[in-house]
């Protein structure tokens, strides 16, 4: 399981949290919170209850990408303190548009031509 660490401003917290419970209950997926209030982060752990691993598989994406936007939505970012990695990157463009991830991109590139320095960590680069 991922480490979710939504971030939003510290006058969002309630509201965001708010948000997360119903979004968990729209996708009938309970989610464990808690976080540090004296900077914004909200950690999040969804809990696979009473489904297999590919019910589980099917609706872990839907639900992230909610409380990911949902976050957006609160002036937040999809990672806080635990970074993008492997396991976010997919969901990195609901916070960051084209133009940002391009020039992410470019940055990439030029210390790291051969794509040798954690391949496909945050994002995937053609050479």
């Amino acid at each position: 399981m991922e480490l979710v660490d939504v971030v939003v401003p510290r006058s969002e917290i309630a509201k965001f949290v708010r948000k997360v419970k119903e979004i968990s209950e729209e996708h009938e997926v309970p989610v464990v919170m808690y976080g540090h209030a004296g900077d914004g982060n909200v950690h999040l752990h969804p809990i696979c209850v009473n489904m297999n691993r590919e019910e589980w598989g099917r609706r872990l994406p839907h639900l992230m990408s909610d409380i990911y936007r949902a976050g957006v939505s609160f002036a937040g970012a999809i990672s806080g303190e635990h970074g993008i990695g492997f396991d976010k990157k997919a969901y990195l463009p609901i916070g960051m548009d084209n133009a940002l991830l391009d020039i992410m991109r470019s940055i990439k590139r030029a210390f790291d031509p051969n794509n040798i320095l954690n391949p496909g960590k945050v994002f995937d680069l053609e050479i």
